[in-house]
């Protein structure tokens, strides 16, 4: 009867043992599949932030190509112009050289008129497929307020998609483009109408 008895209280403590050791095992799993998933997690922010920052790193180094290239193409512009004494043979190459070294499919250049409310086309250079002639054209100011702006400020635009520049006719309407002032002494006696090839590009002034 004692043996009986001791055996069975031995069959509960192994029982109680097992199921205790069994809690125990389950409990480290989840402690440790939990400390896998905080892993886990961590790995995958410190990726994302670094992603992050790499796009970002990028973008700003792609943004600062493009002002260096373009204020390198102003400046070959500017000893390239200063070589001419005709005005006409000077903004022809300006138009040219902005063509080729922006990747532009149209360049246009269209002078003030005394009372500041026409402009005139007087060059205009296209690229590859975009063929345009424009020459003589006169264009009312107050039909453009990207023109408007440029001629107030004197300072260069970049003009939408969805606005109307100065080649609104001549380009396709998805491009982007880059209206400069055109400046004399100081003063704007015309505008400069760059308009990109591809559809997204963006010009930065």
């Amino acid at each position: 009867m004692i043996n009986y008895i001791f055996f069975a209280i031995s069959g509960l403590l192994a029982v109680g043992l097992t199921i205790a050791l069994a809690k125990r095992i389950n409990t480290i799993r989840r402690e440790k599949n939990n400390a896998l998933a905080q892993l886990q997690q961590a790995n995958d922010d410190l990726e994302n932030r670094v992603n992050a920052r790499t796009a970002e790193l990028t973008a700003t180094n792609n943004a600062l190509k493009q002002r260096l290239d373009e204020l390198s193409t102003l400046n070959l512009i500017v000893q390239t112009a200063a070589t001419v004494t005709n005005l006409d043979s000077a903004l022809e190459i300006i138009a040219g050289t902005l063509t080729r070294l922006l990747n532009a499919s149209h360049c246009m250049v269209a002078l003030l008129n005394d009372e500041r409310t026409q402009l005139t086309v007087t060059i205009d250079v296209s690229r590859g497929t975009h063929s345009s002639n424009r020459v003589g054209q006169c264009i009312p100011v107050a039909n453009y307020p990207s023109v408007q702006q440029v001629l107030k400020n004197g300072r260069s635009v970049v003009v939408a998609p969805a606005a109307q520049p100065v080649q609104a006719e001549t380009a396709a309407p998805d491009r982007f483009r880059l209206l400069v002032p055109l400046l004399s002494r100081g003063k704007v006696i015309g505008v400069i109408d760059v308009a990109a090839t591809e559809p997204g590009h963006q010009f930065s002034t």
